[in-house]
């Protein structure tokens, strides 16, 4: 994540075991002991552990932080032992584990496991640490009792939230405050969007407040198996956890609060140094616009994106620009306030703005605990005269301001940010709620020019391909292998992608051509490619790779003609409600053009499919095929897609509809062989 974390813990199937503290014995589980073990549609052939029964406790700690205690009954649902192995991933710079214990039951006695003496710590990507108890294993429907408690580090910000789905499908599982929590003016509520809402079927709130989920399938049996799917907490419900009456829980609070802490931030620069680098960087520039431009391409391309400051109080406020000035590193936060004192040195103001991104559909909702923002960009306030911007903000608080992203390199300041179009925002500045959705006068979608040229190679007998991309980071494929492999690397890759829709595909070379001067942000890579065997030979008939396969890869476009997720037969299920959601949901902003050359060995003869077009609100679709000659074709394709969500009532007719294109673009061609 770009340098702003979500306070959240899961819990993922794991093979090694780890460190922790007991909590004793578990008396607290006798009363369940007797519970049946679940059953129903959600639990598949493949489920091998079930939670028959859970309790997650929330209280408020004297440091006004919130913590989170869970009790777990599981069962070994088959009749033979089982090794037990979970783990629970936990960010230590925001929370911390201060105890954990496992059980296992022996005919009605329990049976404690020091995993002080058999767990060993880890520590994952991003500084999260992993719990990992996988220490004996377990006879058939046999259960164990699995304990912990989690604090959170910081009262900034003031919430919690948990998703209710989980590894292993439950029976039973309560959600609940302890009294002293209840007392000190902690809430929490359930929601799958918006708080206050009718409780969904299956839930049950106690007398004392607490929530009863009964029938909580595992992950596995929730519907993930398409190419477009909203993020999991905007789909499914969840617990969500305020720290008594904090204002800074409401949209307008948290925005306040933001500003404050940001300003504070800002007021430990080094003013001196800023306007000495400000001075050096702009020497001989006349106007605010050219200043602006070299004070953004500094940021962007001389200080190293670095994360190492993700974690802590610093996940929502950076170091300061002091500091990113004397190591040349800084994150997304970090650069964001390095140019903004930099801007403010010339005379140019800006605001810090920040974001859901994320490669999934999210949504905001009631209150900022409901999203999950995990970036800042910038928005920057241009002085008037000139050429309108084509990042111009077109509404929100900050509308006319320039949307900014100094980590992205392919975008120049002013130019359309690739794939920004449609993200749920929240501008830092001086305002009341700030939210906004992004939209810029040309949208910031990610788009790609694609160009590609196909015709026989006589040396090598096959078929060669000569591509031109032309993108703002559009294609990650490409903007990945031309910044971060070398010249070899780059290869391996690209025929790695391109051998999934070309047999025996030989990379020649990929280089770069300088930007347009028109467009000075933009990258543009040229590919060589080669097949020595391009066709499957038939009696009268061939099969090619479709050339628009070769830029549907390139783009990072789903093959619909492999299924992206093909579920088990165990795990083809029934869910009931709210378990079955079917929203559909893109969260790319994508734009595609490709024109396309295809020359065919003498006598070879191919008929094209017709034209093409889909409307909808979910995309834009055009595609042409046209004969240019005795062995020639010409091909013309708008391929265009928002971000956005669309109801269930239109699931079956979008899936259908980009189901279809994308089959249209890797169609292998069915061509006709000369007579012999």
């Amino acid at each position: 994540m770009r340098g702003l974390v979500r306070f959240a813990a899961a819990l993922a199937l794991v093979a090694a075991p780890l460190v922790s503290s007991a909590l004793g014995r578990p008396d607290w589980a006798k009363p369940y002991l007797g519970l049946p073990s679940p059953t129903g549609d959600y639990i598949a052939q493949s489920d091998t552990w079930a939670i028959v029964y859970g309790e997650v406790e929330f209280s408020l700690t004297g440091a006004g932080t919130i913590q989170e205690h869970r009790r777990l009954i599981l069962e070994n649902r088959t009749d033979h032992a089982l090794p037990f192995a979970i783990s629970l991933t936990y960010d230590a710079a925001l929370e911390d584990l201060s105890e954990t214990a496992l059980n296992v039951e022996r005919t009605f006695l329990w049976h404690s496991i020091d995993l002080k003496r058999s767990a060993l710590e880890g520590t994952e990507r991003n500084a999260q640490k992993v719990l990992i108890v996988g220490v004996e294993a377990i006879a058939g429907r046999h259960r164990v009792v699995w304990e912990y408690t989690l604090d959170s580090r910081f009262p900034f910000p003031p919430w919690r939230w948990a998703a209710i789905p989980d590894i292993y499908p439950t029976g039973q599982i309560v959600f609940k405050l302890s009294p002293e929590a209840v007392a000190a003016g902690v809430s929490f509520e359930v929601t799958a969007g918006e708080p206050g809402g009718a409780l969904p079927a299956g839930f049950v709130r106690g007398s004392d407040g607490s929530l009863t989920v009964r029938d909580v399938p595992a992950r596995s049996r929730l519907k993930a198996d398409l190419a477009f799917q909203p993020e999991i907490f905007a789909l499914y419900p969840c617990v969500l956890v305020v720290a008594g009456k904090d204002p800074s829980a409401s949209w307008a609070g948290f925005t306040g609060k933001c500003r404050r802490e940001w300003a504070a931030r800002v007021s430990e620069l080094d003013r001196q140094a800023v306007a000495s680098r400000v001075a050096s960087l702009t020497a001989g520039l006349k106007t605010p616009s050219e200043k602006a431009q070299r004070l953004a391409h500094f940021v962007q391309a001389d200080i190293l994106y670095d994360d190492s400051n993700e974690k802590g109080l610093d996940a929502w406020f950076p170091l300061t620009p002091k500091d990113s000035l004397r190591s040349m590193k800084a994150d997304c936060k970090g650069k964001v306030m390095l140019l903004q004192a930099l801007l403010a040195a010339a005379g140019i103001e800006s605001a810090p703005i920040l974001l859901t991104n994320s490669s999934k559909y999210a949504e905001w909702g009631a209150v900022p605990a409901l999203c999950s923002i995990n970036h800042v960009v910038l928005a920057i306030h241009m002085p008037e005269g000139g050429a309108p911007w084509p990042a111009a903000l077109t509404e929100g608080p900050a509308k006319g301001w320039v949307y900014f992203d100094p980590t992205v390199e392919a975008a120049s300041l002013g130019a359309p940010m690739p794939g920004a179009e449609g993200l749920p925002a929240l501008f830092i500045g001086d305002t009341g709620d700030g939210r906004f959705t992004v939209h810029t006068r040309v949208p910031s979608s990610d788009w790609s020019e694609i160009s590609l040229e196909v015709r026989p190679d006589a040396a090598l007998g096959g078929m060669a391909y000569s591509i031109k991309d032309t993108d703002n980071g559009g294609s990650a494929l490409i903007f990945q292998a031309a910044h971060t492999y070398d010249p070899e690397k780059r290869q391996t890759e690209m025929t790695r992608a391109l051998i999934t829709v070309i047999q025996q595909v030989v990379v020649r070379r990929m280089t770069q051509d300088p930007s347009p001067p028109d467009r000075p942000g933009d990258q543009v890579t040229r590919l060589e490619l080669a097949t020595a065997h391009p066709f499957d030979e038939m009696s009268t008939s061939a099969v090619m790779a479709n050339p628009l396969a070769v830029a549907a890869v390139l783009k990072g476009l789903p093959n619909g003609l492999t299924p992206l997720h093909a579920t088990p037969p165990e795990d083809r299920v029934v869910l009931h409600p709210p378990w079955d959601a079917k929203a559909v949901a893109f969260a790319r902003a994508m734009t595609l053009e490709v024109d396309a050359a295809l020359t065919l060995p003498p006598g070879m003869e191919w008929t094209p499919p017709g034209p093409r077009e889909v409307k909808q609100p979910w995309v834009l679709y055009s595609a042409a095929w046209s004969k240019d000659g005795p062995s020639t074709w010409k091909a013309r394709i708008l391929l265009s897609t928002p971000r956005g969500k669309w109801p269930s009532s239109q699931r079956k007719e979008c899936l259908q509809s980009m189901d279809q294109i994308f089959m249209d673009l890797y169609q292998p061609l069915l061509l006709k062989k000369p007579a012999s």
